[in-house]
């Protein structure tokens, strides 16, 4: 055994001694010798913190509550429904308005919605290139019957007179004629008897009612004595008094009166 000093003290002490006898040191202590008696003190063990919730695996559910949870397969069939059902009701509105707005009039007869060009009264479904005979199967489709008459009767023309009546910009007319060409159309027109010329008081709201109708759609007309005209892209609209009866012509496939009068001598 050997002697060795103390740190602290200096005295002499064994070298296998832990602790000084003389003042108490502990052999031990690796900090300063002041600190004598003092031992260091174990590490604090670190706080334990509250577990944190695991977010649960997506198995079809919304996250959250499970008690309040929705399946997503359902709610997407739900918002699936709900959207068939909202596009259902549209189709069937524009359906409803589709039918009721260019089908059949009241008296059973099909309405002729707008043709060519600014479509100001009915064409019945007649088109630029129809013969006489595909011409005369359409008006049976829409209702009407005619009888050929016997002006044209030998040339490329022809007309067909028709006393079914008919509705004309909200005017009644008693009957209506049809002239084209019997091969094929280069043009047509369609000339509606609205009065007998006694000029009454009815005749005179006729006149008013579809004059004011036309200058709506078309603007003011061309006046050439009792006659009021109407020129568009292709097609003309004339307002006549000075035939014997008022009459309303409108021809489809020719652009000037003059053009509509040599086609058809009027």
């Amino acid at each position: 055994m050997a002697l060795i000093q103390c740190p602290r003290c200096g005295k002499e002490i064994s070298d296998l001694a832990k602790i000084c006898v003389h003042c108490g040191y502990s052999l031990k202590a690796p900090t300063n010798p002041d600190a004598a008696g003092e031992t260091a003190e174990a590490p604090a063990a670190p706080e334990e913190t509250a577990a944190q919730p695991q977010a649960p695996a997506y198995n079809g559910y919304y996250a959250g509550n499970p008690e309040e949870a929705v399946p997503a397969k359902k709610n997407m069939k739900k918002w699936l429904i709900i959207g068939g059902a909202a596009l259902a009701v549209i189709l069937t509105v524009v359906l409803i308005i589709i039918f009721t707005g260019n089908g059949k009039k009241t008296d059973g007869k099909e309405d002729g919605g707008s043709g060519s060009g600014s479509g100001a009264l009915p064409t019945y479904g007649l088109r630029i290139g129809m013969s006489q005979d595909e011409i005369i199967s359409t008006m049976k489709k829409a209702g009407y019957t005619f009888t050929e008459e016997s002006w044209y009767s030998g040339t490329p023309l022809f007309s067909l007179a028709c006393n079914d009546g008919t509705d004309v910009l909200g005017v009644n007319a008693g009957s209506f004629y049809i002239y084209a060409e019997r091969e094929k159309a280069s043009y047509y027109c369609i000339q509606y008897v609205i009065s007998n010329p006694d000029y009454s008081s009815d005749d005179h709201k006729k006149h008013d009612t579809i004059r004011n109708a036309l200058t709506e759609k078309l603007g003011e007309p061309v006046k050439k004595d009792r006659q009021e005209i109407w020129e568009t892209n292709g097609e003309v609209y004339l307002l006549d008094e000075n035939s014997g009866v008022f009459t309303l012509i409108h021809c489809v496939g020719v652009s000037t009166y003059e053009e509509m009068r040599n086609k058809m001598s009027f």
